[in-house]
């Protein structure tokens, strides 16, 4: 759920320590392919609890698509990529 005036809200993204590799989520929105947020990398064991989205959205409920894409730590290249669906809410 995000604010309306902010663009501020609760965004439950983690790297788990399990993981070895660093990742990026990248947030678009599903009708128009906008992106509406970008982590830059996060470590294995780091957490984004809150975030500030890139594009001022009305107030609603939007389907988006976060994509988790992983790199290599040594040669910074992506090396794969999963998807999850989300929905945001901006009141």
């Amino acid at each position: 759920t995000f604010d309306q005036t902010t663009m501020t809200g609760n965004l439950a993204i983690q790297n788990p320590p399990s993981n070895s590799q660093p990742a990026n989520v990248v947030i678009t929105l599903d009708n128009t392919g906008e992106v509406l947020y970008t982590s830059g990398a996060i470590e294995p064991g780091e957490e984004i609890k809150e975030a500030t989205l890139d594009k001022k959205l009305e107030p609603g409920t939007y389907l988006a698509t976060a994509t988790f894409q992983i790199f290599n730590s040594g040669t910074k290249k992506q090396q794969g990529q999963v998807k999850s669906a989300l929905s945001i809410t901006v009141e």
